[in-house]
């Protein structure tokens, strides 16, 4: 990967320590972290820190669910270990959302060489996303996965326009368990992965003559990702009694608005006890 080099690098860092700077500042200005508002993800994290169960997204006795993807929350939960569910715990979560949205703009840099294409606009663009927090509720206060998923994608498309040119079996791993990895964070990034591979097929594999080589890596691409997803897939089946390999929360909220003691408005419903 040619395009990490040391000029890419060191715009990197600069890039990520100037978004980081300006997004803690925000962060103490605002005081975000004095809110303490609790998001599905969040009731998630504290349910796995405090009982150790993936379990109660809409607060305590709403049950095992599957409700987000299950990254996300993981790496909350380890915040509230350290820090508490309380004011130290949301502001842990408001450092590590500056550093989630500072990244995917230092990832910008890499695009160019990966994509090859012309390098100014990227660059530009990532100057200014690191600058100017337009998202400044979601890129600071790290109750949801978007941030994560957007750093994400953009690691992954550098990795897949890599992958393209190169296709050697270590790289088709390599991608495959990237790929298989991020749809823990969120299972909305599997049609971008079909959408390159489409790509591939039609601007790659076929002009090059070298379709069932392609084909060969993209079985191997599938399997590994299959095993990839397989332990959430299993205990989504074990616990909630169906092979969800992405998120669900049908039977939860179908629960949630049709109770014994179902009310009509959503905070109402969370206090139920039901």
């Amino acid at each position: 990967m040619n395009w990490v080099n040391s000029s890419n690098r060191r715009t990197f860092w600069l890039i990520l320590s100037l978004g980081f700077l300006i997004r803690i500042a925000l962060t103490f200005a605002t005081r975000v972290y004095r809110f303490g508002w609790t998001v599905e993800p969040v009731d998630l994290a504290i349910s796995l820190a405090q009982r150790g169960t993936f379990a109660d997204p809409f607060g305590s006795h709403s049950g095992l669910s599957a409700h987000s993807p299950p990254l996300y929350p993981f790496l909350l939960s380890v915040l509230v270990r350290l820090f508490g569910s309380g004011v130290p715990g949301f502001m842990a979560f408001a450092v590590f959302a500056s550093v989630q949205s500072s990244l995917q703009w230092a990832l910008f840099v890499f695009l160019p060489g990966a994509l090859q294409i012309p390098r100014r606009v990227p660059i530009l663009a990532a100057f200014a996303g690191a600058l100017f927090p337009f998202q400044r509720a979601y890129e600071i206060d790290g109750l949801w996965e978007n941030i994560l998923a957007a750093c994400a994608l953009i690691g992954l498309t550098s990795l897949t326009a890599t992958w393209l040119r190169d296709r050697s079996r270590r790289a088709t791993v390599v991608m495959a368990l990237s790929w298989g990895l991020a749809l823990y964070v969120t299972p909305g990034l599997l049609p971008v992965l079909v959408a390159w591979l489409g790509y591939g097929l039609f601007a790659k594999a076929l002009p090059e003559r070298s379709v069932p080589t392609y084909a060969g890596n993209v079985v191997l691409m599938t399997v590994i990702i299959a095993l990839t997803v397989l332990p959430w897939t299993a205990r989504n089946y074990y616990q909630l009694g169906s092979l969800v390999w992405s998120r669900d929360n049908f039977g939860l909220e179908l629960h949630m608005a049709y109770n014994d003691c179902a009310v009509a408005t959503f905070e109402e419903n969370t206090s139920t006890g039901c």
